[in-house]
Order: C-alpha cells, then sequence, then structure tokens
C-alpha cells in the first residue's frame, strides 16, 4: 500500500524540509511557548520547534546546550499544563547547530491522547505555523485583466475572507461585487471591522489569495475598498479538485487510537487526493501521519479500500472548521481515477472501449485523408491501434483517449500523450462534420 514514496519520515536527510511529520510550532514575539524539561545524567530545559505524536525537536534556552544522553525522561510544559513525563531517544541534529531532533519511545495510550490534544489546541490557537508543500507555488498577480478575473472568481464563488492578527480571526468579510468602472471592491462583513492596510486572506478551490485593504469606506452592511494593484496567490495543488455530491463518506480507525473510527462526508476529491471537514469531534490527526487502512464509500454504496496520509490541516473559514487534506493510494487506482474523471470532466469519457467508435471516427470526419492518403491505407494498423488503447487503460498517467459520447457513436475526441515529465501532447482531434454543439 503506502510505501517510502509519500511517507516524510526518516528517507529526509535531517534539516532537510519533509523530515519531520506534525507541527512546526511558532516561536515568534508575543507567542505562547511550549517547554521541555529534559531528565538525564544532566538536566535542562528547552524551547519546542516540532512536534508530532513519534518526533519532537528542540532548540535550547537562551544560550545554553541540551543535553546529549542519546536516552533521556522529558517533560512538556504548556499554558498552565505541564505533560509526561516520557521517554525520547535522541535521533540527530537538525537544522541549526545545538537543535537536537528526538524520537519518542512507545507511548502509553494516554500519554498518545496528551500530545494528539496538545497538538490541536496549539493548531486551534493559530500558533502553529502552515504545513509545507512540495506543490506549493507563489505568484503575485499584478495585471488588471487577471486582477478582475481573480475577484470575479472569489465574488462568484462567494468565498469567505478572514483577517489573521497574532495567530487567530480578527475579522470575517465576503467580497460581493465591484463596481462598473473596476474602481472600488465591495464586500460584506460578517465580524470584525477591517481597516486599511489588513490583509484578507481568500481559499480557492486551489489557490490561497492574499489582497490587501486600500482605502476602505464603510458602506451598509460592510466596506468598499480600492481595486487593489497586486494580488498575491498560493496555488497549493498539483492535481485538479472538484467537490463532491452528498453522499461520499471516508471512514477510518485512528492508527494510534484504534478504538476511535473516523467517519466524514468528503469535501472535495482528486486524483490522488480528498479533503474533509473535523466536524463537530475532534479528528487528532495531524500532518504525515499515515492511515494504513480506510475506506472511501461513493454514492453508489461500493466501498473503495485504500491507504492514506494527511497532508494539510486548514481553516474552512466559510464553514468555521478544520479541513484535513488527505494523499490516498487505492487498491482500484483505476477505479478511483475512473470515479474523479466523472465528476471533473462529466461530458467526457475514457478508455479502450471506445476504440471502434474512435477509428469511426477517423474515417467519418476525414482525419485519414489530411495527408492525401485513404482510410484503406490505414487498415492494417487498426488492431495495433486497439492494443495501443487497451495498454493506456492500465497506464493513465502516460496517455489516454477521451472522447465526447454522443447516442449511438461519438461527437469528438482527442488523445493526450505525456512525451517528457512536465509535459503533454495533444494529438488525433477530431469532431464529427454533424456535431454543432457542444454541451460543455
Amino acid at each position: 500500500m503506502f510505501t517510502d514514496r509519500v511517507l516524510p519520515t526518516d528517507k529526509t536527510e535531517p534539516g532537510q524540509p519533509g523530515g519531520l511529520t506534525g507541527y512546526e510550532i511558532n516561536t515568534g514575539k508575543g507567542m505562547k511557548p511550549v517547554i521541555a524539561v529534559l531528565e538525564g545524567d544532566t538536566t535542562g530545559s528547552a524551547r519546542v520547534l516540532h512536534l508530532s505524536s513519534d518526533r519532537i525537536l528542540l532548540a535550547p534556552l537562551h544560550s545554553g546546550e541540551l543535553p546529549r544522553d542519546s536516552r533521556i525522561r522529558l517533560h512538556l510544559g504548556f499554558d498552565e499544563r505541564d505533560l509526561g513525563p516520557y521517554m525520547i531517544q535522541r535521533v540527530a541534529e537538525h537544522g541549526r547547530p545545538g537543535n537536537l531532533e528526538y524520537r519518542f519511545e512507545k507511548l502509553a495510550l494516554e500519554s498518545v491522547v496528551e500530545i494528539l490534544e496538545l497538538l490541536d489546541d496549539l493548531h486551534m490557537l493559530g500558533l502553529t505555523a502552515p504545513t509545507p508543500s512540495n506543490a506549493e507555488i507563489h505568484e503575485d498577480i499584478r495585471s488588471r485583466r487577471r486582477i478582475q478575473q481573480t475577484l470575479r472568481y472569489v465574488i462568484d464563488e462567494q468565498r469567505i475572507g478572514a483577517i489573521w492578527q497574532a495567530g487567530s480571526i480578527t475579522c470575517r468579510l465576503t467580497p460581493v461585487g465591484m463596481d462598473d468602472d473596476g474602481a472600488r471592491v465591495h464586500w460584506e462583513t460578517q465580524s470584525g471591522h477591517p481597516t486599511t492596510g489588513d490583509v484578507v486572506v481568500i481559499e480557492g478551490q486551489a489557490s490561497v489569495f492574499s489582497i490587501v485593504l486600500d482605502s476602505c469606506e464603510e458602506r451598509p452592511g460592510g466596506i468598499s475598498t480600492a481595486f487593489p494593484e497586486q494580488i498575491s496567490r498560493l496555488r497549493r495543488r498539483r492535481w485538479r479538485r472538484t467537490r463532491v455530491p452528498g453522499g461520499y463518506v471516508i471512514r477510518f480507525n485512528h492508527p494510534l487510537l484504534p478504538e476511535i473510527q473516523i467517519e466524514r462526508d468528503l469535501l472535495d476529491i482528486s486524483l490522488q487526493g480528498l479533503s474533509f471537514l473535523s466536524g463537530p469531534n475532534r479528528c487528532l490527526v495531524h500532518p504525515g501521519l499515515v492511515i494504513p487502512e480506510l475506506q472511501v464509500i461513493p454514492d453508489n454504496g461500493v466501498p473503495l479500500d485504500g491507504a492514506g496520509v494527511i497532508r494539510r490541516v486548514s481553516h474552512d473559514a466559510e464553514a468555521d472548521d478544520i479541513i484535513f487534506g488527505m494523499q490516498v493510494d487505492f487498491d482500484d487506482d483505476l477505479g478511483w481515477q475512473d470515479r474523479v474523471s466523472r465528476l471533473l470532466y462529466p461530458w467526457t469519457r475514457n478508455g479502450a472501449t471506445w476504440s471502434r467508435k474512435f477509428w469511426n471516427l477517423f474515417e467519418d470526419s476525414g482525419y485519414f485523408t489530411l495527408s492525401g492518403k485513404s482510410s484503406s491505407h490505414f487498415t492494417p494498423l487498426r488492431e495495433s491501434f486497439a492494443t495501443v488503447s487497451r495498454r493506456l487503460d492500465s497506464s493513465p498517467r502516460i496517455g489516454c483517449q477521451a472522447v465526447w459520447p454522443a447516442k449511438t457513436e461519438i461527437d469528438a475526441t482527442v488523445s493526450l500523450t505525456k512525451i517528457y515529465s512536465g509535459t503533454w501532447l495533444g494529438h488525433q482531434l477530431m469532431v464529427d462534420p454533424n456535431f454543432r454543439t457542444n454541451p460543455a
């Protein structure tokens, strides 16, 4: 099931991104620290930089040094809580000289719950840094046309924005329109009092947008602001996602607390991932946590078995809830891809079952005569074409043949082949000469 290719653990060199699961703990000015007390042959105190259910990264307080014992007793303190003791083993230096990474020895059930609840509380209080992603792409949008398109998208989608200060949300507001001349943007305020200079963070389907408010003026129900000179976009998904209809459910037993079964409605899905909301009962999961067995139950009730790893935990301003992003791997990978594709592209289908009608369209559209040859010239290649179609069915990340199905035949086709690691080639584009309307 899940292999080393998706586990951000020991395969990563110490000090490199992705080498630790769990959360990076914010240590900025004014942030409440999580303090560690170490007791061994020598004692020492440290600030917690990173914490998960199996690892912890510590930095010495002030100018001291951490004890160098290979095994040592650990207490954790946060606010008025005193957690532990836990036994930990030194792994290696990590990051700056003097910072040490440790691994928890086998924890009792109540200790696991303590650490998971602390992680959950730290995240809810805004004391954890955003989870890094290998797919993140930063972009500053300065073109007026693209800024208008972005604003139109978040307005049409009724996306709720949030203003964060000192790790907590101080204001929620929604962009609701623009002046005809594009000079002003209008916002509806749900809570708080936004002012000039505040940064609104709006989560889209695949990106997070940041907009600096300028020239704020009050209006009934909210504010209006000057048209922004720039929108910062953080794209953090490699695969396109789509919202799922009601009835899609994920179910799994917590890997560290097996008596707890988690069952949630899915929020959206992609070819390699899915997301779901925490809901009223806390899930007690964190980035990097591997779910060795899970089931996704689609609307037809036939479950898909697989495994997953939590990749992202973020706040959903619209639902005022925590959203979990998970990378997934299913036993029936082709079955999962087919379900996702049907939701992403409802007007198209692919697969070798269409190869006969695909070939018929070659003939009917005049594709074979483009080079001055006749259809009969290509007849000896028909069986080879069908063989390639079947092989592509089992290798969808190498190529595919997509069709727009009609009642008895097909209206249009396109073939895609991955010729380089980052390049897809589109070819064999054909349309039935009698096809006049495009339902997509």
